[in-house]
């Protein structure tokens, strides 16, 4: 089942998004970003516009239209660098192992979009993929965090995962890290 929203939505637990915590990351900051135009989510995979990037200290990756964008991330990737920022309203965090091989029992990556700003704080998404189950739609489920580490967690170590930003506009100045496009 479709579900359509356009730019002015307000995002609560009431809203049904993909219960894959990729898929509703870049849908959320596809929407957010859509200017007054509509996003639809059809099903995992799909591509949609604008392109969401994962940002980091000196690259950029589009998860939107690069087959297994994560295994492009590296141990030569570093953290964007928030400096005790949080990213905004219509922006993300991810968090993506670069060092895929080391542990076959770690977690690949989580993503999560702002949907909302508070006063030292914001609330992102924090949707998690059924186990082997097909992407579907799911009500929204959100974190607040006050500091960019907050979404990194006790699962997400600096050692092993790089902290990324989500946009639709990353720095172009920096390294696209390119793969097989869809």
């Amino acid at each position: 089942m479709p579900v359509t929203y356009d730019s002015s939505v307000k995002f609560d637990k009431t809203k049904q998004v993909p219960n894959s915590c990729i898929e509703a990351a870049e849908f959320l900051v596809q929407v957010m970003a859509g200017k007054g135009k509509s996003v639809t989510w059809h099903k995992s995979g799909a591509i949609r516009k604008p392109h969401v990037y994962a940002e980091f200290a000196s690259c950029y990756v589009n998860i939107t239209a690069t087959d297994n964008f994560h295994n492009l991330v590296t141990q030569s990737v570093k953290d964007y660098p928030f400096n005790n920022a949080l990213p905004t309203k219509g922006e993300g965090i991810c968090l993506v192992n670069k060092l895929q091989d080391a542990d076959p029992n770690a977690f690949n990556m989580h993503f999560g979009a702002v949907v909302k700003t508070g006063t030292g704080t914001v609330e992102v998404s924090d949707m998690n993929e059924p186990g082997n189950g097909v992407v579907g739609l799911a009500p929204l489920v959100t974190t607040t965090i006050r500091k960019v580490d907050d979404f990194r967690g006790g699962d997400y170590p600096k050692s092993r995962y790089a902290l990324g930003k989500l946009t639709t506009t990353p720095d172009k100045g920096k390294q696209a890290l390119e793969g097989v496009k869809q």
